[in-house]
């Protein structure tokens, strides 16, 4: 059975091609071929030799993922349904900015955290992705629309840290020096705060970044919204934060959805503030986007910009988040598995 040649990283592919007695550069030259070249097909890989492409053709699959559906905001974000192997669904959005262009990938088949302010987990979890479909995301957003990523979020469909092997394998292609040359400080991973992977992702070599979905600096509160924050709590998340920025010295970012009536009073304002101390952080301050649960409502412009004068004055460092693809449902928690929609049907 063929396996998915972007399944390998450059150590595991280097290793496969000298058990075959082929010249160690040659996976340079397979990597440069595919990841910063985008090639889907051995047989244009010229440099190499007629038997290894033979090879290759043999026993890899290379293929880009089957592009189920294509949504174009008037912002010009571009929200893709893809489709995998297997008949599962996945999301992948490209976010235009006047001067860069951020991809949002996806880690997982829907979602096993059910944050009740987020679409993603509505239909429940399917499965985590493997590294190559996590890789083939975004070399069929950059073949499709012409574009290249100055940036790339780990902010899609999923909790990128219970899928964290797959992801670190990811991220070890994607910044190879001999493929698509990523810089690690322009990757960043969101996490609700899976404790145990902070600790073991500030040990990763690069300088990535880590944004937290916090949105209540209120332990109740915050197992109200996020039920694995029972699990993992504040105070201990505090501390994985500290050590984070220890090892990295960068600054954290700190995603915080506006439910009305919610989580924007005064109080939630000095609890953050309280959170914060210590931290060197960016507060995103996110309008709670519509989803099917109307379990919460979006907060009209003079709560939003009350709770975001609230927090300037205490001194934290936060903006409002200037919104994309809300019309297409493509903006933080719409994302949603085609189970919702039914194939075919739109989104």
């Amino acid at each position: 059975m063929k396996k998915n040649i972007l399944d390998l990283n450059y150590t595991e592919l280097l290793t496969l091609l000298t058990e075959n007695r082929e010249k160690s550069y040659r996976a340079s030259q397979i990597f440069s071929w595919i990841y910063e070249k985008g090639k889907f097909d051995f047989e244009t890989m010229t440099n190499l030799s007629k038997s290894l492409r033979s090879f290759l053709k043999e026993n890899f699959i290379l293929e880009p993922l089957e592009i189920a559906e294509k949504r174009v905001s008037i912002d010009g974000t571009t929200k893709y349904l893809l489709k995998l192997e297997d008949n599962n669904y996945i999301e992948s959005v490209i976010i235009p900015h006047p001067n860069r262009t951020t991809y949002c990938v996806s880690t997982q088949v829907g979602c096993p955290i059910g944050c009740r302010f987020c679409a993603t987990g509505l239909a429940g979890f399917q499965r985590n992705l493997k590294a190559g479909e996590i890789v083939n995301q975004i070399l069929t957003l950059r073949r499709d629309s012409g574009t290249k990523p100055n940036r790339i979020v780990y902010m899609g469909m999923g909790e990128p840290f219970l899928n964290y092997e797959e992801v670190i394998k990811s991220l070890e292609i994607i910044t190879h020096p001999t493929g698509m040359k990523m810089s690690t400080r322009n990757i960043t991973l969101s996490t609700v705060g899976i404790i145990p992977r902070i600790y073991d992702f500030a040990k990763v070599s690069g300088a990535y970044r880590l944004a937290i979905s916090l949105h209540s600096a209120q332990q109740r509160k915050r197992e109200k919204i996020i039920p694995v924050a029972k699990k993992y709590r504040l105070g201990d998340l505090k501390k994985a934060l500290l050590r984070f920025q220890k090892e990295k010295g960068k600054r954290i970012t700190i995603e915080y959805i506006l439910l009305k009536g919610f989580n924007t009073s005064k109080e939630d304002a000095l609890q953050l503030r309280n959170f914060l101390s210590g931290l060197k952080a960016f507060v995103n301050l996110i309008p709670y986007n519509p989803t099917p649960n109307d379990e919460f409502e979006r907060p009209d412009n003079k709560e939003v910009e009350k709770f975001h004068q609230t927090l300037l004055e205490l001194g934290i460092n936060a903006e409002i988040r200037r919104e994309k693809g809300t019309d297409i449902e493509a903006a933080c928690g719409q994302l949603r598995r085609i189970k919702l929609y039914g194939v075919g049907g739109g989104i």
